[in-house]
Order: C-alpha cells, then structure tokens, then sequence
C-alpha cells in the first residue's frame, strides 16, 4: 500500500483550501468544518480528487439574481452569480462577502 509523504493543497473555486490526506484512506480535510460531498475517506487519490473536481462543478451552479438588487445581496455565491450574469471578473484579492460587494459597487476604483 502507497503512502502520501507531502500533503496535497487544493483550492475550491469557493476559495476554501482543502487538504488532501492519508490515514488508511484518502480524506478532505480544511481548518473548519468540511462541505458534505467531501466527507468521509476514499480508497485512491484518483478517487477522491475525482469527488473534489464534482464538488467544484456543483459550486458554479450558483444562485443567478436578477440585476438591479444588488443591494440585497448577502451570500458569496449570490455575490459571485450576479458578477457572472454581468460579466464582471472579481479579483482574487477580494474573498469575503463585504469585499466582492464593494468591489461590485465600484468602492474600490
């Protein structure tokens, strides 16, 4: 049986860094709770890193909200779709909630 001597960074297209580790199985592990799809131990690298690529697709299907409510908008996946409907590419720099929204509303030109 093959063993993982580094440890594996990966980075959902949420932002959130995940690690993939070896005990036994191959596990999904992150500072803080880890998404239910990735949950739970998986026989192969292949595997697990196939379940990740299937947990980011289901990432961009995220909320599309009509434009003109902007203002109303509180979740980053609701932030990220209206920036897709838009056509608008946010900057890696900007992460968090507040950010992605003021970068929306122009605050940081």
């Amino acid at each position: 049986m093959s063993t993982i001597d580094k440890k594996d960074k990966y980075v959902a297209n949420n932002g959130t860094e995940y690690t993939l580790e070896y005990d036994g199985l191959f596990r999904w592990v992150r500072n803080g709770a880890t998404a239910e799809k990735l949950k739970g131990g998986f026989l192969s690298a292949r595997e697990a890193k196939a379940q990740f690529t299937r947990y980011n697709a289901s990432l961009e299907q995220e909320v599309i909200t009509p434009v003109g409510e902007l203002a109303s908008l509180e979740k980053k996946a609701e932030l990220l779709g209206y920036a897709r409907l838009k056509g608008i590419e946010i900057p890696t720099q900007y992460k968090s909630v507040g950010a992605i929204k003021k970068f929306l509303q122009g605050g940081y030109k």
